[in-house]
Formats: C-alpha cells, structure tokens, sequence
C-alpha cells in the first residue's frame, strides 16, 4: 500500500468514525430529552443527527462517485476530492458536536423549556 493511500484509507476511516461517533451522541441526547420530556430538545438533537448522517451520507456518495468514475485519477485528484469533502465534514460534525453540547446544557438545566423559574415549582 502506498503512501497516499495509506492516506486516503485512514480519512476515510476518521470521517466514518467520527460522524457515527457524533450521531451517536445526539442520539443518547435526544433518548435523554424524551425521558426528560423536552421535546424542543428532542426535535433538535432528532434533526441534528438526521444532519450529521445526511453529511455523512453525502461525503460517501462523492467518493463513490468518483471511485468509479471512468476519469483518469492521480494523487492529485484524489486530493482534490478529499480537499473538497473532508474539512467541510468536519466543520459540520463539529459543530453539530457544539450543539450537543449546548442542548445537554439546556437539557440540565431546570425549568428552561417551560419557562417556569425556580426548577420544580
């Protein structure tokens, strides 16, 4: 295995992991805000792990596309596509990542979704 594939192999494998791993994450928020009954939250964390795997969805669909494209490919296009897919793949996990963190903030937080102040009153 060559270098560059060495290359390609292992962002393929760090996109895969780290958009299951963020899914995976607004999925345990959003079961916590069902229990919980903050269906604003649960709406969000539902959509935001909709988004997270539609993304990830999309970056294996150009690389499928491209991978049987009948084009002649070098190193520098496969570094052209992993340019153009990878870091806008990481600029959303990680920001649906920051999202997450927020909702599980709010999620902690009492009386924020029903407005009520002081917790349980």
């Amino acid at each position: 295995m060559t270098g560059a594939q060495t290359v390609l192999l292992s962002l393929a494998l760090t996109v895969l992991i780290s958009g299951l791993l963020v899914a995976g994450y607004l999925l345990i928020l959003l079961a916590a805000a069902i229990r919980h009954r903050r269906r604003g939250i649960a709406a969000t964390a539902a959509i935001a792990a909709l988004s997270e795997l539609v993304a990830l969805a999309a970056v294996f669909v150009v690389w499928f596309g491209y991978a049987v494209a009948h084009s002649g490919k070098s190193t520098d296009t496969d570094m052209t596509v992993l340019l153009y897919t990878v870091p806008p793949f990481f600029i959303i996990a990680a920001g649906l990542a920051v999202l997450g963190r927020a909702l599980q903030r709010h999620l902690r937080r009492p009386g924020v979704a029903t407005g009520r102040v002081g917790g349980n009153s």
